[in-house]
């Protein structure tokens, strides 16, 4: 074995298809490289159910048929076609009153629930569908994922940008050492992930810095915004962040580092 040798043990890739493998028998460095681009959502998913209760199972179960109504003339309205909307089975949990801590006793009545999903191939409505939903009685739970429509795109291209980062990290650790780089021995790759964004979740999505959802920095002159304008503009979507990251272990050979 040569005699430069130099470890990275704490990010040491274990190869596919073996639990526990020996290290190599040649000297290695093993480094990983990371790659992150923010980008601007293209689609959303909107997802909420319809909620009803009442004594009786039957006035609950019309009045959630009436809602789903109301739904499907929204859908007409915004466009939203049925390839790209969903709608679950309607699920019934029957309610009793509480007797005590773990007792119950009779029944008082029964909720019902449906499960509907829109998939916004585009985002020109979708504040307005969102602030609509928001205003119907009996829609909970209501979520909004975005979405990016060339993801694979720029999931390779962040591959490549992660994997010339480990290189740079592979390469000054080797310098350091008074060793130069070698081939590539092993890789692996770490899923890439993006964030969701939550209906008005401001805070989370922009990391706190509202600042960027100023209204003088959106040409109103300083001017007050009412309530209604203000949520308008911070529901607006956010750049989704996108990572990427890789391990990979090089050979390193004695000799001169600037080659």
């Amino acid at each position: 074995m040569r005699s430069v040798a130099v470890l990275w043990i704490a990010l040491f890739l274990v190869t596919s298809g073996a639990g526990a493998t020996d290290l190599p028998e040649f000297p290695f460095v093993c480094t990983s490289g990371k790659a992150e681009l923010k980008v601007m959502p293209d689609k959303a998913t909107i997802s909420f159910d319809l909620s009803f209760f009442d004594e009786e199972s039957t006035k609950a179960m019309e009045a959630l048929e009436g809602q789903a109504g109301q739904i499907v003339r929204l859908m007409s309205e915004f466009g939203i076609t049925t390839e790209n909307a969903s709608a679950s089975g309607v699920y019934k949990e029957e309610l009793r009153k509480q007797i005590g801590e773990w007792q119950e006793g009779e029944i008082i009545g029964y909720r019902f629930e449906q499960h509907f999903t829109f998939r916004l191939q585009g985002l020109e409505t979708y504040q307005k569908i969102a602030q609509r939903l928001a205003k119907t009685d009996n829609v909970v739970n209501l979520h909004v994922a975005f979405a990016v429509t060339d993801r694979a795109e720029k999931e390779q291209e962040l591959v490549q940008m992660a994997i010339v980062n480990a290189r740079e990290n592979a390469a000054r650790i080797a310098r350091g050492a008074g060793a130069r780089l070698g081939t590539v021995h092993a890789l692996s790759d770490v899923d890439l992930r993006d964030m969701s964004w939550y209906f008005l979740d401001t805070a989370r999505s922009t990391g706190g810095a509202t600042a960027s959802r100023a209204p003088t920095e959106r040409g109103m002159g300083g001017a007050a915004m009412d309530v209604s304008t203000m949520i308008e503009e911070i529901s607006k979507p956010a750049p989704i962040t996108l990572q990427a990251s890789i391990r990979v272990l090089y050979r390193i050979l004695p000799g001169d580092p600037s080659r």
